[in-house]
């Protein structure tokens, strides 16, 4: 028994060991960073940058896995094909910067400052944006799914066919954004700022619109089967053949929207339908 005890604890702490080499990172990498602010193909992986200086910095194809990037400063820096799942990049100031094809699932970027960043063909995965400031960002083909963006300033921005499925936007500033090919079903969007918001041809099935203003929106065969209108803004709102069909023509929400060949749950209703 003893013998098998020593082996077992021995294998246990080779285990760790290994766990060790695979996740940490490159001093070597980590000093060039510092020094240059340039590091193509390192790795960066649980290596704490928290409050670095890297305006500018060139980090493509690098992995920075558990990486702490708290209240860096990281303006106009390229991190393309970079890995950031599991990082903390809250307070993060990083307008301007450029994620194409990254990976930043399971994050923390609360308060983070990517003001007018591209982050195309980007993943956020079950990431927590909450008071992220994305104004201005272009975030197509991108995936946030059942990530927090709470208070998110997500305004002006272009999120076409981006998917948004049971994300959490309460209370986020979406106005005039493009969310045109966009999948946010089951999306929590209740007491969100969505005017003049362009959502044609996108899934809102299931979606929680409570208490929220979409005033002047338009809702171009979209697909609203099924979401929650409770207390909701419709002013000008056009639903122009959309699916509404588990509302009603005369439902006093609608009041106000425009219906034409939209489909409710009676009929096709032609309303508003100038020809």
């Amino acid at each position: 028994m003893r013998g098998v005890n020593v082996s077992y604890f021995s294998y246990a702490m080779l285990l760790i060991f290994s766990m060790n080499i695979v996740y940490a990172f490159d001093e070597n990498d980590l000093k060039k960073l510092l020094i240059s602010r340039e590091c193509i193909n390192c790795d960066l992986s649980n290596a704490d940058l928290s409050g670095a200086y890297l305006d500018q910095a060139q980090l493509m194809n690098s992995n920075l896995r558990g990486a702490t990037l708290k209240n860096v400063k990281m303006a106009n820096a390229n991190l393309s094909n970079v890995v950031l799942s599991g990082a903390d990049l809250s307070n993060a100031d990083m307008p301007s910067t450029l994620l194409d094809n990254s990976r930043i699932d399971d994050a923390i970027l609360i308060n983070t400052n990517l003001t007018s960043s591209v982050i195309n063909n980007a993943s956020f995965r079950n990431s927590n944006l909450s008071s992220a400031i994305l104004h201005g960002a272009q975030m197509e083909f991108s995936v946030f799914d059942n990530a927090k963006l709470i208070k998110a300033d997500i305004r002006r921005a272009n999120l076409t066919n981006t998917s948004f499925k049971n994300a959490d936007l309460s209370e986020a500033r979406l106005t005039l954004s493009l969310f045109e090919n966009s999948n946010l079903d089951g999306a929590i969007l209740v007491k969100a700022k969505i005017r003049n918001v362009n959502f044609s041809n996108s899934i809102l099935e299931n979606s929680d619109l409570s208490f929220s203003s979409l005033r002047r929106s338009i809702f171009f065969k979209a697909k609203l089967k099924g979401c929650i209108m409770k207390n909701v803004n419709l002013f000008k709102a056009n639903f122009t053949q959309a699916d509404l069909s588990h509302l009603t023509e005369l439902d006093p929400r609608l009041s106000t929207a425009i219906l034409c060949k939209t489909i409710m749950k009676d009929k096709i209703s032609n309303r508003d339908c100038k020809n």
